[in-house]
């Protein structure tokens, strides 16, 4: 075939087919490592309604990593980031559009602590939790959704605007210990362990406090809740979203030894009414 006529033809072929389809743009903030099995579960999302939506383009926020959790709420109602996710609350479900899948399965919920090793048997004395409230102090982020359940639950609480701040403050001794989910603790300790190797992760005790977590997008783009609802469920069908799951939380699982702990359980006011408790049981074999 001549070059002229082979040009002839791919170009019928690209009008008969249409015009290209422009990639929709998924921007989020969230990009520090405690996110990254979040980032791929909205990947995976995404992927899975490719054939139905269309391409997408999943982009980080510039500067995202160094963004406080209240900043990066002000960017998605702006218009200038798409996506995040957080434990849902009645203000959250205010404002922003909740996609109704748990996508962490309650084990935010489950709380072990990093602490100072100074502080090893003072720990290890807790019997009680008046005794956690009465006798310690936690520090914990000033915009994170929980940080109302721990007040609430009558414990004492240093609230801090960045979260890189904790660890030094820790390290330093502004207040005795930092509770943390069983899938961050352990990154966090080797990650910052070796900038301050005064800290340790508590081997006695464990708090537990229902926990939901969603991702939320603007109000102004129900068009991407939709599809990352849509791409969800098709994930929770075919196994892969607990595949994911387990592939990035089962060593955390193991070391955290929930079954060797004292547990403490706070209630949380800060659910929106109807939601559905937890389902743990793809890593909790027994609830403790």
């Amino acid at each position: 075939m001549k070059p002229c006529a082979v040009a002839t033809a791919l170009l019928l072929a690209c009008l008969l087919a249409g015009p290209l389809q422009a990639a929709t743009v998924v921007r989020y903030f969230q990009t520090d490592a405690r996110y990254a099995y979040r980032t791929e579960l909205l990947r995976l999302a995404l992927d899975k309604t490719r054939a139905t939506d269309g391409p997408y383009a999943l982009r980080p926020c510039h500067g995202g990593g160094q963004l406080a959790t209240a900043r990066g709420l002000v960017l998605v109602e702006k218009g200038a980031a798409d996506v995040f996710s957080l434990a849902t609350t009645a203000e959250l479900e205010r404002r922003f559009i909740p996609v109704r899948i748990d996508i962490m399965r309650g084990i935010l919920g489950y709380r072990i602590f990093l602490i100072h090793r100074d502080s090893v048997a003072a720990f290890k004395a807790v019997k009680s939790l008046d005794q956690l409230r009465q006798q310690f102090v936690a520090g914990f982020g000033a915009a994170w959704p929980d940080l109302a359940i721990l007040q609430a639950g009558g414990l004492s609480v240093e609230p801090v605007d960045v979260y890189e701040s904790l660890f030094p403050m820790l390290a330093f001794k502004r207040f005795d210990y930092f509770p943390r989910g069983i899938n961050e603790i352990w990154d966090e300790q080797l990650t910052w362990g070796r900038r301050y190797p005064q800290l340790r992760v508590e081997e006695s005790l464990a708090l537990y406090y229902p926990m939901t977590v969603y991702f939320f997008v603007s109000k102004h783009n129900p068009a991407l809740a939709k599809r990352l609802e849509r791409g969800l469920q098709l994930v929770l069908a075919d196994g892969s979203f607990r595949a994911l799951f387990l592939k990035s939380h089962g060593q955390a699982i193991r070391q955290s030894r929930l079954e060797r702990r004292r547990l403490f359980r706070l209630k949380n006011p800060t659910l929106p009414p109807g939601t559905p408790d937890p389902e743990p049981g793809w890593w909790l074999k027994q609830r403790l």
